[in-house]
């Protein structure tokens, strides 16, 4: 039935007034965080991509990475904040948080084509509007990609269900559909998982032959979008690919997925980074009694797929829109099992499932409607007080990592970014206080690095070095140990043995592009430019924004170039530094 008719009703209507408005009581407090120090620095403001709206800029965000994910529309809708706005983080976070109001109003619209309750529509658009698991998602400005990729994924549904309802103008809604499939696409790669949505909708909701034949007909063309995406999406994540095999990518996936339904129904101790030190292996019980959840819920759905088909469906959309996100666990030589942006779509299909559940079980037990909304209205206070507690968080970097060191003390990746923050600061005592309790709880080489750059910004040369060999000797193939081995040398004199280290740095991570920019300096006192300009062009290949390498290139311009080279690399460092 279509929405338009559950729409006149008055107190529905009503009803979602209050589902769009309220995120921004619950998460509102982010309208005056600044941008957060994990990603935005990178993705926003210190990215010349999205520092205007220009032809350049346009093509750049439709032919990069950033660097891992395919990110377009993300990028462009960062170009328009960063225009409107310039450059405040208010607009940023306004941004965000119109974009999960109108995310929790689509939830209700989708949910009335599942489920056909105005009360159950309304009920799980409330739950999705103030869930403390979204507040990453919401309150990070980074986080629009999740945003931005779940709406136009809602939208498709949407469209794709009046499609198969409608009787006239079909055509029209059907390449509605294409575009927000394909605007989903180009939002975040996730929306690879829509056919796969499409394929299962076909045998809980296509009862009559016209309407399978229908999202068939739609399932394919979803799939050879997909198809494409899936292609461009895997050329940005080559290293994490090969850094994890099929079993560790397995094993790892069943505690996500158990771990993100426990946050669900107990949103309790979330946090930036979920860190995780020990041997990836089944035989340990985190990771057995996690996959003999999914195992249960996974067999239930397909038991159920007859008697209870919004139970069924709303089970698998939960894994199936999950999946892609099992890839991500390996960040360098860290691993993270959860990151809680990654449950905003798939949070959907919890909820499909626990209306199912909830809905028998108020019929069993003949729950009065008084009592149960009396029950909504404190669970709604609850999560909201949650999200509101959760939001404060994001308002330092101090808070932000500090939480996470607190809930993980061996997390290496938040006491390098709080200890980089403090050097950053010049609050040296506390950083090296930092890296030294971590090196406690963990030996990973990331605390030797942080503590000889800490060392080396109080002046400490002897030591500096000492603890960027202990890393090297901890990983040998670490780039990072190597090109801080050859910037001390550098600065020491000793440029034969910095060029030698660059080059190592660079053969072991050939998308180092500082590693690059200072060999081709070095390479430049020496005369020899045609090797340089090679180490720039293939730094530029990497990141064709970085202002170092463009202000070597204009260096090496002005050293062996023409005039014409010299103008014309100045202006494209004018524009990245815009």
């Amino acid at each position: 039935m279509p929405c338009a008719h559950f729409l006149r009703t008055q107190w529905f209507r009503l009803g979602l007034a209050v589902v769009f408005l309220l995120p921004w009581i619950a998460f509102g407090r982010s309208l005056f965080q600044d941008f957060a120090a994990i990603d935005d620095a990178f993705l926003i403001v210190n990215n010349p991509i999205v520092h205007g709206m220009d032809f350049w800029r346009i093509k750049l965000a439709f032919t990069t990475f950033d660097p891992e994910l395919y990110i377009p529309f993300t990028l462009l809708s960062f170009q328009v904040n960063w225009v409107l706005g310039h450059g405040m983080p208010f607009l940023f976070h306004a941004t965000n948080l119109l974009l999960h109001s109108t995310n929790a109003v689509l939830v209700a619209m989708v949910f009335l084509q599942w489920t056909k309750s105005r009360r159950g529509a309304l009920t799980a658009a409330l739950i999705f509007a103030v869930h403390p698991l979204n507040t990453e998602a919401v309150v990070w400005a980074a986080g629009r990609k999740d945003l931005l990729c779940t709406f136009f994924v809602l939208l498709t549904l949407i469209s794709v269900q009046a499609w198969h309802d409608a009787s006239r103008s079909r055509s029209i809604l059907m390449i509605c559909a294409l575009l927000s499939l394909l605007s989903a696409l180009l939002s975040k790669a996730l929306a690879v998982t829509l056919p796969a949505v499409l394929l299962l909708s076909v045998f809980v909701f296509g009862d009559s032959k016209r309407t399978r034949q229908a999202q068939i007909i739609s399932l394919i063309g979803a799939s050879a979008l997909s198809a494409l995406f899936v292609w461009i999406a895997s050329s940005g994540k080559q290293q994490i690919l090969a850094s994890s095999t099929l079993w560790e990518t397995i094993v790892m996936a069943q505690k996500s997925a158990a771990f993100y339904i426990m946050k669900f129904l107990m949103p309790m101790n979330l946090t930036v980074i979920y860190p995780y030190q020990e041997t990836i292996s089944l035989l340990q019980p985190t990771f057995f009694f996690s996959a003999v959840c999914t195992v249960a819920l996974l067999v239930s759905a397909v038991w159920q797929r007859n008697r209870r088909p919004l139970l069924s469906f709303g089970i698998l959309f939960y894994f199936i829109t999950l999946s892609p996100t099992f890839l991500n666990f390996h960040k360098g030589d860290l691993i993270f099992f959860a990151v809680d942006r990654y449950a905003y779509l798939p949070e959907i299909g919890l909820l499909l499932a626990g209306y199912a559940i909830i809905s028998e079980l108020t019929c069993i037990l003949s729950i009065r409607t008084r009592t149960a909304s009396i029950a909504i209205v404190a669970l709604l206070l609850l999560l909201s007080i949650g999200s509101m507690a959760q939001t404060r968080v994001w308002d330092t970097p101090d808070s932000l990592f500090g939480r996470s060191i607190e809930l993980y003390p061996e997390s290496v990746s938040a006491r390098t970014a709080l200890a980089n923050i403090f050097r950053d600061r010049n609050q040296l005592p506390e950083a090296f206080a930092l890296v030294h309790e971590g090196a406690r709880v963990s030996n990973h080489p990331a605390l030797n690095i942080e503590a000889g750059l800490i060392y080396s910004a109080a002046g400490q040369v002897a030591e500096a070095r000492e603890q960027f060999q202990l890393a090297l000797q901890k990983n040998e193939e670490l780039a990072s140990a190597m090109y801080y081995l050859g910037f001390l040398d550098e600065h020491n004199g000793a440029t034969a043995s910095a060029e030698n280290w660059y080059r190592k740095a660079i053969a072991s991570d050939p998308s180092y592009v500082t590693a690059r920019v200072h060999l081709a300096r070095l390479l430049l006192e020496k005369h020899m430019d045609h090797e340089a300009e090679k180490q720039l062009d293939e730094a530029l290949r990497w990141n064709p924004v970085s202002v170092e390498t463009l202000q070597a290139h204009v260096d090496l311009a002005r050293a062996t170039g023409t005039s014409e080279d010299i103008d014309r690399w100045t202006e494209r460092l004018r524009d990245a530094s815009l």
